[in-house]
């Protein structure tokens, strides 16, 4: 009788253990069968891969980019990055050298995208370039140019960052007027005192002020530059004489009236 038991105890075992590979033989052949009738798609090179063929997403997406874990993670670490490695902008507006844009952090960030691609490449290869999660890196003015190819943006982009470090008032993209529409009048203060023309002839008016005393001219001069009368100059001329000694309050005054 025991064994017998035993007989059929194996005989069961071995039916269960020749299911199971019939089973794996059988999966492996499906997914065979799947791999070879999934269409392929040739890498094109990187100068000539369009954002076009992110939207709709490129084929290769179904088979080797469907976003992961991973590639989230590395895209925001990337991001962090950015303004981890970048000490805080001074806002020093009243200082004759201030500059809306800062050169250094149009370079800072051309750097920051040259690198990041470059760690792209690196981790994930060539197909990099289609994964949605790392656009940004790859297709930097895909929004304002998305004809271009992945090189041309970046080309583009290197050179206007390069035009408007060199001169920030190049591409005047906010209009002050429509900007301030938007804006508080304590928020449309603060804007003027960074980006409004009467701020701007103050920084260069060759006066060194502090920021107490370039607020408190402000208005006055913005005042006076928006209407030129005899009464408003009256007006700049007590402001800046009541602030300055009498040599500084006339450089300004002259400045401002250029």
């Amino acid at each position: 009788m025991q064994l017998t038991c035993r007989a059929t105890r194996w005989h069961y075992l071995c039916a269960a253990a020749l299911l199971s590979l019939l089973l794996n033989a059988a999966l492996a052949a499906q997914l065979y069968r799947l791999a070879a009738a999934a269409p392929t798609a040739a890498l094109v090179p990187l100068e000539e891969v369009s954002a076009n063929q992110l939207n709709p997403p490129h084929p290769l997406l179904n088979q080797t980019l469907l976003p992961t874990s991973e590639r989230a993670i590395t895209a925001q670490q990337l991001k962090l990055r950015l303004w981890s490695s970048y000490p805080r902008s001074s806002d020093n507006y009243w200082q004759a050298d201030y500059r809306p844009l800062p050169a250094r952090w149009l370079a800072h960030r051309r750097a920051w995208l040259a690198a990041s691609r470059t760690e792209l490449l690196e981790l994930f290869g060539p197909t990099a370039v289609y994964e949605p999660l790392f656009s940004e890196f790859f297709f930097p003015l895909r929004e304002l140019l998305p004809f271009l190819p992945s090189a041309a943006q970046q080309r583009v982009h290197d050179r206007l960052t390069e035009q408007l470090a060199a001169d920030p008032d190049w591409l005047t993209a906010l209009h002050g007027a429509e900007i301030e529409g938007l804006l508080t009048p304590p928020q449309q203060f603060e804007y003027q005192l960074r980006h409004s023309a009467a701020a701007k002839l103050l920084r260069s008016s060759g006066v060194a002020l502090d920021e107490p005393l370039f607020r408190a001219l402000l208005l006055p001069a913005q005042s006076y530059l928006t209407l030129p009368s005899a009464a408003q100059l009256a007006a700049l001329k007590q402001a800046a004489a009541a602030q300055l000694h009498d040599a500084d309050a006339v450089r300004l005054i002259e400045a401002l009236r250029r």
